[in-house]
């Protein structure tokens, strides 16, 4: 195999991101691409958007709040359930999408040389469309449900900021263990159908006892789930153990970024 299919051995993080720079026209083709396949090629469209999130939105809170009688800590249970939704829609659906990246991608990544990152990477394009209409549906929920806005909505887009940031880093490192143990591709989807239920979704975490507290944050949604409640909704209490969430998040992220770098030049040969 050809040097030219491999990216420099020598070549630091900081350069390796200049590389993925000058490759920034092919990762918004492969977005506008997948939009595409997923909406633009359908009947109902970007409806799909919209049917998901209020589907969920029932459903759970039909089974959390009336069959398991799960409490949402004395707040409005459709707010609480709605902004779960968003945020684990948002992670599990980029998950899920990028987690095959690399294998449906094998005729492109042989035949032409460039960051494959970049693979994982462009499944933010649909999963963050997908959220920010879920985002949409979020606030018309809370404006007809009359919940106050708290002041500390101006830290949302930071705390959007570190999540879109965690779940690019956990995403790329599930590609690059995928790539190694490939039988981990079959693992993805019964982790994230499990996901759903050890994460605050459809209730506060402020009901878990305290001494499980920090064991239920070291789940890196559980942390951005409790923040973006805490940012949006007037009066949430902040989740001390947060920092739990956001440490394991961007260990998981580093050292993702990192592996795939170390291994990008075994990717050919691999897949």
């Amino acid at each position: 195999m050809s040097d030219i299919q491999y990216i420099n051995s020598k070549q630091n993080i900081f350069d390796y991101f200049i590389e993925i720079k000058r490759y920034r026209s092919l990762l918004w083709q492969l977005i506008f691409k997948d939009i595409k396949v997923r909406y633009v090629s359908t009947k109902l469209g970007f409806l799909w958007a919209i049917i998901n999130p209020v589907l969920t939105l029932l459903i759970l809170v039909f089974v959390f709040n009336n069959l398991l009688k799960t409490e949402s800590d004395g707040y409005n249970k459709i707010v609480i359930t709605i902004i779960g939704i968003s945020v684990w829609n948002f992670v599990s659906g980029f998950i899920a999408e990028s987690s095959n990246s690399l294998i449906t991608n094998q005729a492109l990544i042989k035949k032409i040389y460039f960051p494959k990152i970049i693979l994982p990477i462009s499944k933010i394009g649909i999963a963050g469309l997908d959220f920010a209409i879920a985002f949409i549906i979020t606030i018309i929920v809370l404006l007809v449900e009359k919940v106050k806005f708290s002041n500390n909505i101006i830290y949302l887009p930071l705390i959007l900021l570190l999540l879109l940031l965690i779940s690019i880093g956990v995403a790329v490192l599930i590609n690059s263990l995928i790539i190694q143990f490939r039988d981990i591709i079959h693992i993805i989807p019964f982790l994230l159908r499990i996901g759903i239920f050890i994460s605050p979704v459809a209730f506060s975490a402020n009901i878990i006892d305290k001494k499980y507290a920090e064991l239920f944050y070291l789940n890196p949604i559980t942390g951005f789930i409790e923040l973006i409640r805490w940012s949006i909704i007037k009066d949430y209490p902040f989740p001390e153990y947060c920092y739990i969430s956001l440490f394991t998040g961007l260990f998981l992220s580093v050292i993702g970024i990192i592996y795939f770098i170390k291994i990008e030049k075994e990717i050919v040969d691999r897949i």
